[in-house]
């Protein structure tokens, strides 16, 4: 006796109404290709190793070019990716970050902030609103570009501009905030040694040496202050109610403490706080959880339609979980 033929599973596009199997032949190929990467990579394999990665360069305010790096899936959505002090766009997290997005179909921009990596200008310590301005622009240019600048997320110093860049500018309504130190007062002493104001109202600067004595970067006044009258809370309170805000902390962060995570919970209303047990500044063995995390509450922002559309989406002050 014959056996019954079995019903067989159609994956159909989302963006094309064909069978997945078709897309590459239908009109809209190249629409396709963001959901594909996310919902059939095992039908398009080469889609993800052809994503357009593509040095970008924009200029600040300043005149000096921004070097970055685009992740292109061709989605329209674009998050942009910011990196701590001292670091740049090379360094994880954010490029474990940036791989993440680009393996769901989501376009993503890792840059030098000026005066660090390939950017032009000259290094400073302090420098938050100055930094915050470089992100402004940045995502003015993918704006021009047709670009919907769906989220920013920054790593330690990165993660105090773009809270800072939300209490300035409500055009971006996800926000992502990992390791940020949110009392910019501490931390100082073990760079720069005790009596450091003492010592720069003297001199004018205080040059920073490595363990071997070498050295690393000189602090001026200007900028030590610039840090200094940062008000990381006041700009906490001044981001909107729209915005969603993520701050993610690792338990053994030597860097920054993740009792102020807690501070940012406390001080931004739109807010969810995670904990991670266990993680470090870098989040070394943490990465691919790190990513997972970050990656969904993107992604749930996208599904809300950016809360623009969906203001009563947003998620309750003091929302918190550790894993």
């Amino acid at each position: 006796m014959a056996e019954k033929p079995q019903p067989v599973e159609v994956l159909y596009c989302a963006v094309c109404s064909l069978p997945v199997e078709y897309c590459e032949f239908g009109p809209d190929f190249g629409k396709c290709k963001p959901w594909l990467i996310k919902n059939a990579p095992h039908l398009y394999p080469d889609l993800l190793k052809d994503a357009k990665r593509q040095r970008v360069f924009i200029e600040n305010k300043h005149g000096e070019k921004l070097v970055g790096i685009l992740h292109d899936t061709g989605s329209k959505e674009l998050i942009i990716i910011c990196h701590g002090f001292q670091s740049s766009k090379e360094n994880i997290p954010m490029v474990t970050l940036a791989g993440a997005l680009e393996r769901e179909g989501i376009s993503a921009f890792c840059f030098d902030f000026a005066g660090n990596g390939e950017s032009e200008g000259s290094f400073q310590y302090g420098n938050y609103h100055r930094e915050s301005d470089d992100l402004r622009h940045v995502v003015q240019y993918f704006q021009g570009q047709n670009h919907i600048v769906s989220a920013i997320i920054g790593h330690s110093k990165g993660g105090n501009v773009v809270l800072l860049y939300a209490s300035k500018h409500s055009d971006v309504q996800t926000v992502v905030n990992i390791s940020g130190r949110f009392n910019l007062k501490r931390g100082i002493e073990g760079r720069l040694g005790r009596d450091y104001l003492q010592r720069i109202k003297q001199k004018g600067f205080i040059d920073v040496v490595n363990r071997k004595g070498r050295f690393e970067y000189r602090v001026t006044e200007e900028s030590l202050m610039d840090r200094l009258t940062t008000d990381t809370r006041k700009a906490c309170t001044l981001i909107p109610d729209e915005c969603r805000v993520l701050t993610v902390h690792g338990t053994i962060d030597k860097i920054v403490p993740y009792q102020d995570a807690l501070e940012f919970a406390k001080a931004i209303r739109n807010h969810k706080l995670l904990i991670m047990d266990g993680a470090n500044h870098e989040y070394m063995e943490h990465l691919d959880k790190l990513a997972s995390v970050v990656v969904d509450f993107i992604k749930e922002g996208l599904h809300q339609g950016m809360l623009r559309m969906c203001p009563s989406a947003k998620r309750p002050n003091g929302l918190c979980s550790k894993i």
